[in-house]
C-alpha cells in the first residue's frame, strides 16, 4: 500500500491532477470470460497509448471476489456476480448482454427459435464458475418448466466450443462471447428474453486512489 501511495505521488502534476502517462503501477483485475474477450482488449490498447507504465494482471477467481478486493489482493473486478457487502463500491451494468444457445454447426437445432421442449430433450454443457454456480439461462429455463440435462461442466465458458464440437450437445453463453468464436460454432435463440449485466467492483480503500479512479473511468468509457 505504501508503495502504491508513493507511486501515485509521482504521477501528480503541480496542479494536483493525475497524469496517467507518468504512472507506474501493477493492477490485478478479476475479469469474466466476456470481459477478457470483449472489454479488456480495448482497455489494453488505451493503456498502451495513454499509460504504458500501468501493468495489468488478469485473474479469474469468481468465488470470494469481495474478500479478494477487501484484502487488497485484487484492485478491480469486472464480473457478472452480484456483490453486496460493506466496504465494496460498484458501477452496475458496465456491460449488458443476453445469453444465446451455442452448438456444433451440424446440430439440427442451429438457427432455430428453440422451445422449452427442445431444451429439455437436449444434453447440455454448463460453464460453472465455481461449484454450485449455475448459468443464468439454465436457471431461467428451469423456472419456466424445462428440465436441463447437464452432462459436462467446465470452469470457463471459452472451453465450451471444444466440448460441443462434433456432438449434439448444446450450451449457453453471453452473445458477445459467442460472437468472438468465428468457427465451429452455431447459434440458436432461447425461448425467453433474459438480460445479464456485468458490473465493476472495487474496495473502499482504493475508492480515492487517483490511479484506480482513472482506470475505472477507462473501463466505463470502453
Amino acid at each position: 500500500m505504501i508503495e502504491r501511495i508513493l507511486a501515485e505521488a509521482d504521477t501528480m502534476e503541480s496542479s494536483g491532477e493525475f497524469d496517467p502517462s507518468k504512472a507506474n503501477a501493477h493492477f490485478k483485475i478479476i475479469c469474466s470470460s466476456v470481459g477478457l474477450k470483449v472489454l479488456l482488449p480495448k482497455i489494453f490498447h488505451r493503456l498502451q497509448s495513454e499509460a504504458p507504465g500501468i501493468v495489468l494482471e488478469i485473474e479469474q477467481h469468481f468465488h470470494g471476489v469481495a474478500s479478494l478486493l477487501l484484502g487488497g489482493k485484487s484492485d478491480l473486478a469486472l464480473v457478472f456476480n452480484k456483490i453486496e457487502e460493506n466496504g465494496i463500491y460498484s458501477h452496475p451494468r458496465i456491460l449488458l448482454d443476453t445469453p444465446i444457445c451455442v452448438m456444433d454447426p451440424n446440430n439440427p437445432l442451429k438457427n432455430k427459435q428453440l422451445t422449452l421442449n427442445d431444451l429439455s430433450e437436449a444434453r447440455h454443457v454448463e460453464a460453472q464458475m465455481w461449484p454450485g454456480w449455475r448459468p443464468y439461462y439454465t436457471i431461467e429455463a428451469e423456472r419456466l418448466g424445462a428440465t436441463i440435462d447437464t452432462v459436462a461442466a467446465v470452469s470457463d465458458a471459452t472451453y465450451i466450443p471444444i466440448f460441443i464440437q462434433g456432438t449434439n450437445l448444446i450450451s449457453g453463453m453471453p452473445s458477445r462471447l459467442a460472437d468472438s468464436f468465428t468457427e465451429n460454432i452455431a447459434k440458436a435463440r432461447f425461448p425467453f428474453e433474459l438480460e445479464i449485466a456485468m458490473s465493476m467492483y472495487w474496495s473502499a480503500a482504493s475508492n480515492r486512489s487517483p490511479i484506480n479512479s482513472w482506470l475505472r473511468q477507462v473501463c466505463i468509457e470502453e
